[in-house]
């Protein structure tokens, strides 16, 4: 499996060096419409480590660390991961949490920020705003993120948790 990793990732930093670079040189209308995005290179990878991660979990090779997490620390490092892809649409990224919570939970790759949060900058209108907020009841945590993006179609709801199922939000 290790090596199927080297295998797929050092191509993938070659187009994904290459693809940076040719971004730097794209004018602002162009760099919109630019297919290769670095994004998709970090998602790739991101799937690449969790296939690593279940096979060595498979093989007895991984143990899970469970240790505290300061929630505000995690929210601070999400908004500073997403900064630069919401600066470059004029989205504003501002926090509704007022808490001080400590939780246990697992140890992860901070390096990429929620899905949840990566999309509420994607499919956000430009110049819109993405609020993340934490909230404690009892003993559970719940963390949301909300945008001023155009939502989910209603004729596209009934599809939205069918596994695969690929679609363009309005």
């Amino acid at each position: 499996m290790s090596r199927m990793s080297h295998e797929l990732r050092t191509p993938l930093n070659s187009v994904l060096g290459f693809a940076q670079i040719l971004e730097m040189e794209l004018t602002s209308p162009t760099r919109s419409r630019w297919w290769l995005h670095p994004q998709f290179g970090r998602v790739l990878t991101g799937i690449i480590n969790e296939v690593l991660d279940i096979s060595r979990i498979e093989a007895g090779h991984i143990s899970v660390l469970i240790e505290p997490i300061a929630l505000k620390d995690l929210e601070s490092e999400c908004i500073e991961l997403v900064t630069p892809q919401a600066s470059e649409r004029g989205i504003t990224i501002s926090s509704k949490s007022n808490y001080d919570y400590t939780c246990s939970a697992t140890s992860s790759d901070s390096s990429s920020p929620p899905e949840p949060v990566i999309h509420a900058i994607k499919y956000n209108r430009t110049h819109g705003t993405v609020t993340l907020s934490c909230e404690s009841k009892s003993d559970k945590v719940r963390f949301s993120v909300s945008d001023t993006g155009p939502g989910i179609s209603p004729d596209l709801l009934s599809r939205l948790f069918t596994p695969f199922d690929v679609w363009t939000p309005r």
